[in-house]
């Protein structure tokens, strides 16, 4: 089952269920959390905060000052929309349990091998 939702223009929370959803954040500072599954979530205009909190997630953040935590699993964080202008901040990359999490990164223009070579530290 993959449920889809959009939420209008202004400051909004949204939440997803257990299953495979669909997320649209458009305009205002809005709070996204994906739930359980493999959800795709748009921030849209804003400043957002999106949660994955599935399994693995694909998040764009859009426009404005977004932070995104994908949770657990493996997670795609898509910046393809942002051309070079991206300032990444890695908080956290940890394991649970064993398991280490994993974050891919799409950026425009094969600017990730760009970024590769700029990356200082991580942090674990």
């Amino acid at each position: 089952m993959k449920a889809v939702a959009m939420i209008l223009p202004g400051n909004d929370t949204l939440i997803g269920s257990a299953f495979d959803d669909t997320l649209y954040g458009f305009g205002g500072n809005d709070v996204i959390r994906g739930g359980g599954g493999d959800d795709i979530v748009f921030g849209g205009a804003g400043n957002d905060w999106i949660f994955g909190d599935g399994v693995a997630d694909w998040m764009r953040g859009q426009a404005g000052i977004d932070t995104i935590n994908g949770g657990a699993g493996v997670d795609t964080v898509d910046f393809a929309d942002k051309g070079l202008a991206v300032t990444l901040i890695l908080y956290r990359v940890s394991t649970r349990r064993g398991q280490t999490s994993v974050v891919t990164l799409l950026l425009a223009g094969g600017a990730l091998a760009a970024l590769a070579g700029a990356l200082t530290g991580v942090l674990v």
